[in-house]
């Protein structure tokens, strides 16, 4: 019953909560709010850090991206400047807020911020940064510049310093870097490839329970099977994504039927699910 104990359970469990995305919102948010009201009870850097990063992860669960990048950056600061031994705490919040910039598309700032950060995690021999840094969303920096090796040399990086037992967080991100970065390169039959290799240990890893991996999974699923030329899996992708009742990923749902409706020639659907991929992400901040 310590009170600075209880806030960390309730604090955790409201992030584990959010792992179901949109149907947790309310119950992580009950949670989060006992969380806070145990945490101005006492005076302790780790935990007021600890909320306030947990609090930016529930909103990254939930797709509210800029709300999650202010709410972990102000975690990251109190752990990094205020705690000692919240190394993984921090780490975990610098993740999320660099993820949540990379959902806003604030591009320039991530080529600026993910190169500094990896420079950083290798001065303090930190391989669960480093790694989680190369992969995933934040891969996507060197396509943006054009780098289509140095993406391929990133993910080969980090996953040659992981573990090669189980399937992680982790192995999934480097399926999100590789898959996206065959889909810049052109090679939509490579990218199905992939996918289809590594569906079955992503399933089994049971990471699809977690709503925003399972849609973004999904997603890439689905923009794999329109390059191969698999036009009724990328149908099937789109209508999953729809079913997922978030509207971040409503808009993604929509640029999937546009490709499926340009794929079989109707250029009136394209344009109309165009339009309302276009709306979705303004809503959404993407």
């Amino acid at each position: 019953g310590e009170p600075s104990r209880v806030a960390r359970a309730l604090a955790m469990e409201a992030a584990h909560s959010s792992a179901a995305g949109g149907p947790s919102a309310a119950r992580s948010a009950k949670l989060l709010a006992a969380a806070d009201a145990l945490a101005m009870k006492r005076d302790l850097p780790e935990l007021h850090g600890l909320v306030r990063a947990t609090s930016g992860i529930v909103a990254f669960l939930e797709g509210r991206w800029r709300i999650a990048y202010e709410r972990c950056s102000a975690g990251e600061r109190i752990f990094r400047d205020r705690c000692l031994g919240a190394a993984w705490e921090a780490d975990s919040a610098q993740a999320f807020k660099l993820w949540a910039l990379s959902y806003l598309g604030a591009m320039s700032e991530l080529a600026w911020a993910v190169p500094q950060a990896i420079h950083e995690a290798e001065e303090r021999g930190d391989l669960y940064a480093a790694t989680n840094l190369r992969i995933g969303e934040l891969n996507f920096v060197h396509l943006v510049a054009d780098d289509i090796d140095g993406a391929r040399r990133a993910a080969a990086t980090a996953m040659a310093a992981w573990s090669r037992q189980g399937f992680h967080h982790q192995h999934w991100d480097n399926l999100l870097a590789e898959g996206t970065t065959d889909l810049y390169a052109g090679d939509g039959a490579g990218a199905w490839q992939r996918v289809e290799e590594t569906w079955g240990p992503l399933k089994k890893s049971l990471l699809l329970m977690i709503q925003r991996t399972r849609i973004e999974a999904v997603n890439l699923r689905g923009r794999a099977a329109l390059a191969a030329g698999h036009i009724g899996e990328a149908a099937r992708a789109a209508r999953k994504l729809a079913r997922e009742k978030m509207a971040w990923a409503d808009p993604l749902a929509a640029l999937l039927r546009a490709g499926v409706a340009r794929a079989r020639g109707d250029d009136e659907a394209a344009r109309a699910s165009l339009e309302a991929a276009a709306h979705g992400f303004d809503t959404a901040e993407m």
